[in-house]
């Protein structure tokens, strides 16, 4: 991949990432917990997504566009630990974790409570997770 198609696929993950907080915001203030969780999970997911496609030596694959969800604290700590400080790196790693564990119980557990304290630490959690990705940028 190019230069400028990394370049290309950055920004518009930046654009999701944005867009995705924002409706996780609106869904909290609606009282739409759940969906707040899921989106507040992929606006951290697509924010290190467009840290991480700018690396040359980060490969996704399947023709995918971006890294597997499963795998993203891992890539992220192997891929970003020479442009980070170590403990930054530890601490988006542990608030990825957190936020996809969050997700799934959102997305997939419907007997599991959701509510707003979850969502907002979750928005919070996102809210770390971006300016820290985005500062590296």
């Amino acid at each position: 991949m190019t230069r400028g198609r990394r370049r290309e696929l950055s920004i518009a993950w930046d654009a999701a990432a944005s867009d995705a907080l924002g409706a996780a915001e609106a869904l909290r203030r609606s009282g739409h917990f759940r969906s707040c969780v899921s989106r507040a999970y992929y606006a951290a997911y697509s924010y290190v997504a467009a840290s991480l496609v700018l690396d040359p030596g980060v490969v996704f694959r399947d023709g995918r566009q971006g890294p597997p969800h499963e795998t993203l604290p891992d890539l992220l700590g192997e891929r970003m630990v020479a442009r980070m400080a170590p403990r930054a790196v530890s601490s988006i790693r542990r608030d990825l974790r957190v936020l996809y564990a969050a997700r799934i119980t959102a997305d997939y557990l419907p007997d599991h409570r959701v509510d707003e304290g979850l969502a907002v630490s979750m928005l919070r959690l996102a809210t770390m997770v971006a300016r820290s990705v985005r500062r590296d940028a």
